[in-house]
């Protein structure tokens, strides 16, 4: 194992390589679609970050319901961002705001690659952490989030830079303290971070187990500081603390499921439970699939890859097993990917031992990069790997999830200003609202068609398209004129 670095020169590679990334992400950001829970969120940050220009006026309620949903944290530091873009003529825009609201992902791109790097330089060597950090971008579906203003992206690299602090606070218990505060901000991103403060708790108390009485202290802190904080800078909970968090987390229980497209049939609240294990393999690039097989089989193991196994498995098997919410692809289970990242690494890193590997695996790199700009262009959320498209399975997978947003779509909207137009999927014979209005703007998010909107998709000629290169439609527009009234 190489010596690491002195403790200047350690960081010089890490913050090169963070910041490279955060500037390809940046000059991306405005290629990717608009994401329909990123428009709440934009809209709700915006109200947060308002509340504490004069945050004792009363007010909480006024300020705090929109999305009250999920917790304040990942839309608060966009929010405070928007407070300083220019005024929006006629008051604030969504369409221009996020652009300015996706900035802060930048701070979490750059917090993912640094932490990544980190973590991989002490399992290896340099060149296996730079390996580790550049894989970040080579996972489609975690790339698309990195530029989207959903809670997905910062919960996910929240959730590796809490486990980062929490192993290295198991040798060092005063690190524990800052590993519990991240937990904190993790809880208040979203609910998925209760499951973390759980998973890591039992992790704690078994490693800790000979020592309890000893460390009793930085346990009691490390389980007290995350809810704490939850209810202390969450101020919607503030005037009814008790019943509203009770509340919260009863409603958590029940969400709401979203129907489902999936191996050719739709289900409505009743998702099989191995959905995200399928869905998971089947977005990740082959090449990063042979390395996690060869990492499985013929890399040795070490105590820290037990660790990292359990937390690339725990997001997936929550969803699986206690969650009513399988839906919308990997995006609620998205902290699994940096494990999985620095897993693929590994696999890659024992199986490159000679100049031809290398190069072998830079080739194999660089044809999964090209396939998946080539099949889904900005729309990384599509992404299904190699074998499923070239198999000819995609058809038998939802083709889009969330999307409002198309930036292709723009010269057609403003050529039809005074068009009547119905967004959705939801079209049925019931209610034919659908011949209210002259046209419909149908994303093939299959799961939600209704009668109509499946004669729409599979019989209709859309005025206007777009599709992956196999000819999958992510969304269409559609005349209503011609349909019988």
């Amino acid at each position: 194992m190489m010596p690491l670095a002195g403790p200047k020169q350690r960081y010089l590679i890490p913050l090169g390589l963070s910041l490279l990334l955060c500037a390809l992400l940046y000059l991306t950001m405005g290629q990717a679609p608009i994401h329909a829970d990123e428009s709440f969120c934009c809209s709700a940050g915006n109200t947060y970050a308002a509340w504490f220009e004069h945050p004792f006026r009363g007010g909480i309620d006024l300020y705090w319901r929109p999305n009250h949903e999920h917790p304040p944290f990942g839309k608060i530091i966009g929010g405070i961002a928007t407070q300083f873009a220019p005024d929006w003529p006629g008051g604030f825009d969504i369409v221009e705001a996020l652009p300015v609201f996706r900035l802060q992902n930048l701070v979490y791109c750059f917090a993912l690659s640094f932490i990544m790097y980190l973590w991989a330089e002490e399992l290896s060597n340099r060149r296996f952490a730079v390996l580790a950090a550049l894989l970040t971008f080579f996972l489609p579906r975690l790339y698309y989030y990195a530029h989207s203003g959903t809670l997905d992206y910062p919960l996910t690299v929240l959730t590796f830079v809490t486990c980062y602090v929490f192993w290295k606070g198991l040798r060092n218990p005063r690190t524990m303290i800052l590993c519990s505060i991240l937990l904190g901000l993790t809880l208040l991103t979203k609910v998925n971070g209760a499951f973390l403060l759980a998973f890591l708790g039992v992790w704690l108390l078994i490693a800790w187990r000979k020592e309890l009485r000893r460390k009793l202290g930085y346990i009691v802190a490390f389980a007290a500081i995350p809810p704490a904080m939850f209810l202390a800078m969450w101020p919607w909970l503030w005037p009814h603390p008790v019943a509203r968090t009770l509340g919260y987390f009863i409603w958590m229980k029940h969400h709401l499921a979203i129907p489902v497209y999936y191996l050719g049939h739709t289900y409505l609240n009743d998702s099989p439970w191995h959905y995200p294990f399928v869905i998971t393999i089947l977005t990740l690039p082959l090449v990063l699939l042979l390395a996690i097989g060869f990492y499985a089989f013929r890399a040795r193991k070490t105590g820290v890859d037990a660790f990292l196994i359990l937390n690339a498995l725990f997001p997936i098997a929550v969803i699986a097993f206690l969650s009513p919410c399988k839906f919308d692809g990997v995006r609620l289970f998205l902290p699994c990917f940096p494990f999985i990242t620095l897993i693929a690494a590994m696999g890659i890193y024992h199986f490159a031992t000679s100049p031809l590997r290398m190069a072998a695996v830079a080739c194999a790199l660089a044809a999964s990069v090209a396939f998946a700009v080539h099949e889904y262009r900005q729309y990384q959320e599509c992404y299904l790997n190699e074998a499923v498209a070239l198999g000819g399975w995609s058809p038998y997978f939802e083709t889009e999830s969330g999307v409002i947003g198309y930036p292709e779509l723009a010269p057609w909207l403003k050529a039809h200003p005074q068009a009547k137009i119905h967004i959705g999927m939801a079209t049925s014979d019931m209610h034919r609202k659908e011949f209210d209005y002259d046209y419909i703007i149908l994303p093939s998010q299959l799961g939600a068609f209704k009668t109509n909107a499946w004669y729409y998709y599979l019989h209709k000629t859309p005025l206007v398209a777009i599709k992956e290169a196999n000819g999958l439609q992510i969304v269409g527009i559609y005349s209503t004129r011609d349909d019988p009234k």
